[in-house]
C-alpha cells in the first residue's frame, strides 16, 4: 500500500509485478482505501488500470470507510483520465459507479469542486448513467456546481443533451438557478439568451433553422405586423401615419 501511495507511477508499477503485489494489494490504509482507492485519488490512471486487470485484484467493488468508490475519489480530486479509466473498465459495474455517500455520485464529487473536464467525461460516459440523480437533500450535480458558482461545470451541464433535471427543487424548496453565485449566474443568462436566438431562428413554417437572411426577415415581418396589430405594414406611409394607427391598434391595450 505504501508503494502506492508514496513512489511514483514507475516505481509502483515495477512493485505490481512483483511479489510484494500479493501481499500489499489487499491491505488497506486507516481510511479504509484500497490500492485503487489511492490510485485513483492520485491519478494514476496506469495503476488503476493494472490492478484492475490484474487476475489476483478483487476490490475493484469495495467502498471506504466514507462510503466512496475509486470512481468518487478520482472524480472528486479532478483526474479525469483515471475516472474516464475506471468508469470503462467491466470490472465496475453499474452498482459501483453509483452513489456514495450522502447519496452523491461521482458526478457530485466533480461539479462541487468545479472539474469541468471530469464532469465533461461522465456526462459523455455510455456507462455512466447517474447523470440526473439527486443526493440526500435533493441536489443535482449541477445544483452544487451552481451553488459553489462554478460558471464553465454549470454551463457543461446547460449545454448537454443527457443533463435533463433542469430546475428540480430540493428539500429547502430551492433551484439549482436559485443558488447560483458569482460568475455562475452569467451561465444562466448566457444560456437562456442562445435558446432564444435559437427558437427565433426556427422557421415557423418548416420547423428548420432559417439562414441569417431570413432570420432577419423573419424579424423584420414580425415588427411590420406587431407595429399594424397583426397586418402587414404599409412603410410607404409617412412616420406621422404610422405613429397615428399604431396608437389606433394598441390604445385599446393599455
Amino acid at each position: 500500500m505504501r508503494t502506492i501511495v508514496e513512489a511514483d507511477e514507475t516505481s509502483a508499477l515495477s512493485v505490481l509485478s512483483s511479489d510484494v503485489f500479493i501481499s500489499e494489494a489487499h491491505t488497506r490504509d486507516a481510511r479504509g482505501c484500497t490500492a485503487l482507492h489511492c490510485a485513483a485519488e492520485r491519478g494514476l490512471t496506469n495503476i488503476c488500470r493494472a490492478l484492475l486487470t490484474s487476475p489476483s485484484y478483487r476490490d475493484a467493488a469495495v467502498r471506504d470507510k466514507e462510503g466512496w468508490s475509486a470512481l468518487h475519489r478520482a472524480a472528486k480530486n479532478g483526474h479525469s483520465v483515471a475516472v474516464k479509466c475506471l468508469a470503462s473498465h467491466p470490472a465496475l459495474t453499474g452498482p459501483n459507479l453509483a452513489r456514495g455517500r450522502d447519496g452523491f455520485t461521482a458526478l457530485h464529487c466533480a461539479a462541487i469542486h468545479g472539474f469541468t473536464a471530469t464532469v465533461r467525461v461522465l456526462l459523455d460516459h455510455p456507462r455512466f448513467q447517474d447523470i440526473n440523480l439527486v443526493d440526500q437533500w435533493g441536489r443535482t450535480a449541477l445544483y452544487c456546481a451552481s451553488e459553489y458558482g462554478h460558471q464553465e461545470t454549470v454551463k457543461a451541464f446547460l449545454e448537454h443533451s443527457r443533463f435533463t433535471n433542469h430546475s428540480a427543487k430540493t428539500k429547502w424548496g430551492t433551484t439549482d438557478r436559485e443558488v447560483a453565485k458569482g460568475e455562475a449566474k452569467d451561465a444562466y443568462v448566457n444560456h437562456q439568451n442562445r435558446t432564444e436566438t435559437d427558437i427565433a431562428d426556427i422557421d415557423p413554417d418548416t420547423g428548420r433553422r432559417q439562414s441569417l437572411r431570413g432570420s432577419v426577415a423573419g424579424l423584420a415581418r414580425s415588427v411590420r405586423q406587431s407595429l399594424s396589430g397583426g397586418e402587414n405594414f404599409d412603410f410607404s406611409t409617412s412616420w406621422q401615419q404610422k405613429a397615428e394607427n399604431w396608437k389606433d391598434n394598441y390604445k385599446n391595450r393599455f
